[in-house]
């Protein structure tokens, strides 16, 4: 799996970093720790990706763990926040919330 070809040293050395995330990241058994590492180095994956908390989470919902796990580490390597707010599951959490009924013993309807 060829990815990427460059010319030159520190190129040829991207190449590889880049052709092994590539590799890593397909893998059915994703090393995540390795993810990370790569990303840290330099690699990133061919394309256009949109690297942000909200992202890698909804990547996380689908249960692309290896994407997930690819976007959290461009935002850790980028310097975002990775403890930004995730509105979806706020959405998610007060999705089933609606009146409390409490039933109340006859006779005990007075609080003293």
């Amino acid at each position: 799996l060829k990815l990427f070809m460059a010319a030159g040293d520190h190129c040829d050395d991207l190449a590889e970093l880049c052709n092994e995330l590539a590799s890593v990241v397909h893998a059915s058994d994703c090393n995540f720790a390795r993810v990370f590492e790569l990303v840290d180095q330099g690699a990133r994956l061919p394309g256009k990706w949109t690297a942000n908390v909200s992202a890698a989470l909804s990547a996380a919902r689908r249960s692309q763990w290896s994407i997930s796990a690819y976007l959290a580490a461009v935002c850790a390597a980028d310097g975002l926040d990775l403890a930004e707010l995730d509105g979806c599951v706020v959405d998610d959490l007060w999705l089933g919330a609606g009146p409390v009924l409490a039933w109340v013993p006859p006779g005990t309807e007075q609080v003293q």
